[in-house]
């Protein structure tokens, strides 16, 4: 499934699949540089090209907990897509 990321005039990120259409504030990709920069659309040319040319480096996850917040200390965001 191709995911296409297109901005639209309000800042708000459009993500379309093959069947829906995310509206988000923020994008937050979980793929290699390159192959987001293979989904950009063509308008996007300068940033696929700066994406392809970042180096594959390995990473390791590790989680930390922290003391729970009540929701007035969480951050205000609107909308999140992790692709």
């Amino acid at each position: 499934m191709a995911t296409i990321l297109l901005p639209n005039r309000t800042l708000v990120f459009q993500v379309h699949t093959d069947t829906e259409a995310i509206e988000a504030d923020y994008v937050i990709s979980c793929i290699q540089a390159n192959s987001l920069a293979r989904l950009l659309p063509i308008e996007y040319s300068a940033i696929s090209d700066k994406l392809s040319s970042l180096p594959v480096v390995h990473v390791a996850t590790a989680a930390l907990e922290y003391p729970r917040l009540s929701p007035e200390q969480l951050p205000q965001v609107n909308r999140l897509c992790y692709c």
